[in-house]
């Protein structure tokens, strides 16, 4: 079957020692012995009966049994031209992973091409080794949410910054790790229990082509489609498949994929599929380029087409505001947030139901109302390389929004980056924080933009709220995303 999973291997069996057999031990040269005087004429005469019957019995030994045979050793002096048996070779275990020599050089991976925007690359220079173990859990307060409960941990290392790993089967149990093979470190993802469903997320990546090159360098000791490329976009829908990159045993590889994500950014996500215990996928090197407009996409047969993006709403016509920011009202402000702690700067005054923070455990954010270039505006920059901050608006909550169910809407964002930021605006619903509508505020080289995400209400027994973030996904100071405004609006379909 198409997914059989590989057999097991016992690596005792390599170590157990073979005897050694010597050719000391397989010819053993008797010392002639010396003839003894005869004792007389009947002495001699038995003698010679003796001789004459063992040569009889000899000859008549050959005639029946060695008449046809080659003589196993030559003369003293002579060559040795006899023939070995010939030798049958032992069939080869196909399920058995073949060994590599340690000694060879592990491939090299393939510099990005010339003139594509290097966008990302994995550094693992003063690694260390490290060991996470998790499990898939439900929180407790929240039944639509998975978290990776932590169980154990060991090493001295860290995660390279914006790199997880974790499960998503029902209480699936994995590990994270990192180890030094060949005098290169690399991360690793393995099942040990449960669904087998590791998986190991790159940090989150923007482009302004939507066009991606991923170049990586692999290990993957897995059955055949064990291993399993996925790509999740920064919008509503959901990971799809790029490819089944080759099993490798204990050999390395470097694959090149060239994805097209229909204009905006995300993240790459590594899968694990495989239950043997043995069975491991590391990464060691890995690029991310941005491919220019008009490159074709990688076409890998049986995998899963982009999903598209939704109906295309270019026709429909605006109607109704039900939610317009005013940020003119909002005072100024300048605070520090480690998360939703305060650490420097006064306390925020924004409206009810506006928040801001940094969402993920250790991010930094640093949140603005000042003026900028000519106008009132909202910003938001990540101090740090855990890329999370964002504002909040509960729509549906504290806004008190009223969103007709299957009603479709708008949602017009009015922008500038400052240097190299970009964001995303996003509809999510709560509990969960499924997103339903997502766009892309991709740089605007000094110019006032606006960015647009379109969504429907779901169904009313859905009982959900709508709310919505504005987030900034890069890091560094004066990687400012600023914001002047921000509009929801009703989208009727053109008459007919």
């Amino acid at each position: 079957p198409e997914d059989a999973d590989s057999g097991d291997v016992d690596p005792s069996e390599a170590a157990r020692p073979t005897t050694e057999i010597h050719a000391a031990e397989t010819v053993r040269n008797r010392p002639p012995v010396a003839e003894k005087p005869a004792r007389g004429p009947r002495l001699a005469l038995m003698a010679s009966a003796g001789v004459a019957l063992l040569v009889a019995v000899g000859f008549g030994g050959w005639l029946a049994f060695g008449r046809d045979k080659a003589p196993e050793t030559a003369r003293p002096g002579q060559p040795d031209n006899t023939t070995p048996p010939p030798v049958t070779p032992k069939p080869v275990d196909p399920k058995i992973e073949p060994n590599v020599d340690p000694k060879i050089e592990p491939p090299k991976v393939v510099p990005p091409v010339p003139g594509e925007r290097v966008l990302y690359k994995l550094d693992l220079t003063g690694a260390a080794p490290f060991v996470i173990k998790s499990q898939n859990t439900v929180d407790p307060s929240d039944p639509n949410k998975k978290v990776a409960k932590v169980l154990a941990q060991a090493g001295t290392g860290l995660a390279p910054t914006g790199w997880q790993g974790r499960a998503y089967g029902k209480d699936a149990v994995m590990e994270f790790f990192s180890d030094a093979l060949d005098g290169r470190f690399a991360l690793g993802i393995r099942n040990t229990s449960g669904p087998p469903s590791a998986m190991l997320f790159t940090p989150t990546v923007e482009t302004k082509t939507g066009l991606f090159r991923l170049k990586f360098e692999y290990q993957a000791r897995v059955a055949n489609r064990k291993f399993i490329l996925r790509f999740k976009a920064n919008d509503a829908r959901p990971a799809w498949d790029i490819a089944r990159p080759t099993p490798s045993g204990d050999a390395w590889r470097v694959e090149e994929f060239v994805v097209d994500t229909k204009g905006t950014g995300g993240l790459f996500e590594f899968h694990n599929t495989d239950d043997q215990a043995n069975a491991v996928i590391r990464i060691r090197a890995l690029t991310l380029t941005e491919a220019p407009v008009g490159t074709a996409p990688t076409t890998i047969p049986g995998t899963t087409p982009v999903p598209p993006t939704g109906p295309d709403y270019k026709a429909w016509t605006e109607g109704k505001s039900v939610y317009s920011l005013d940020v003119v009202k909002i005072p100024v402000l300048r605070v520090t947030k480690e998360r939703t702690m305060r650490t420097a700067g006064e306390p925020e005054k924004l409206p009810p139901g506006v928040g801001c923070q940094a969402w993920k455990e250790g991010g930094i954010g640093e949140f603005r109302r000042d003026e900028f270039e000519g106008f009132a505006a909202l910003g938001l920059t990540n101090l740090n390389d855990v890329k999370s901050a964002q504002y909040t608006f509960s729509l549906e909550g504290t806004l008190k929004v009223q969103l007709k169910p299957g009603q479709v809407y708008r949602v017009k964002v009015g922008y500038q980056t400052a240097q190299e930021s970009a964001g995303t605006v996003t509809v999510q619903l709560a509990p969960g924080f499924k997103g339903i509508g997502s766009g892309l505020l991709a740089t605007t080289n000094g110019q006032w933009k606006t960015a647009t995400a379109t969504f429907t209400r779901p169904p009313a027994e859905d009982k959900a709220e709508v709310r919505m973030v504005v987030e900034n996904t890069t890091a560094g100071e004066g990687n400012t995303l600023w914001v002047k405004s921000v509009e929801i609006v009703e989208l009727n379909p053109p008459k007919k």
